[in-house]
């Protein structure tokens, strides 16, 4: 493999922690928790949202898949996670475990059945965001075992998958002529996105 690569690979699961000298947890009702959860790592920002400003930007790869126990570790070990009141906490779960489902199709309560016939996960708890953009519901899977760890280490949190915001940001771009290509990568896998909007 080429030397340049292997090391842009090996940065992608380096560890992170960038945190402004204006973070406070006493002003968690003031910030937006964004949390990702890949299957190696944790990465999260939190948002002033009065000032509109990104205070804290923080990776964390785990030395073994991402697992429930790890990631309350995680929760109940870092100054920007433990016991902060945020005002909102969204969590994004980074998996192969989707489908997309037109709308008129789509019957809320049979998200289990779209991903068995899709992607026959085990132990696994669906859910289903609504794309904004389109009529599509993006239904997907989180691991029973980090769907409880989520609940406890943020127990008011939104749980999405990370493709619903990449597929909606492209949908809500602006359109343009030329050709556009999106890249989300991560150190196992790369999700590669053309946008031909003639």
């Amino acid at each position: 493999m080429n030397p340049l690569v292997a090391e842009s690979i090996s940065s992608l699961h380096s560890s992170v922690s960038i945190v402004d000298e204006s973070f406070s947890p006493e002003k968690g009702a003031d910030y937006f928790l964004s949390v990702m959860l890949g299957s190696d790592a944790i990465a999260w920002c939190v948002l002033d949202r009065k000032r509109n400003k990104v205070i804290a930007l923080k990776n964390k790869p785990a030395e073994e898949a991402l697992t429930g126990t790890l990631l309350q570790q995680f929760s109940k070990s870092d100054e920007t996670l433990a016991e902060v009141a945020y005002r909102n906490v969204h969590v994004s779960v980074v998996n192969r475990l989707s489908t997309l489902i037109p709308s008129g199709l789509y019957e809320k309560g049979d998200e289990e059945r779209y991903l068995r016939f899709n992607v026959a996960p085990d132990k696994t708890i669906a859910l289903a965001d609504k794309l904004r953009a389109e009529a599509i519901v993006n239904v997907f899977g989180i691991s029973e075992n980090l769907s409880e760890a989520v609940k406890k280490s943020f127990p008011h949190a939104a749980i999405h998958h990370f493709s619903t915001p990449l597929i909606e940001g492209i949908l809500l771009s602006p359109s343009s002529s030329e050709k556009k290509m999106f890249l989300h990568l991560q150190r196992n896998s790369c999700e590669i996105v053309v946008s031909d909007r003639k």
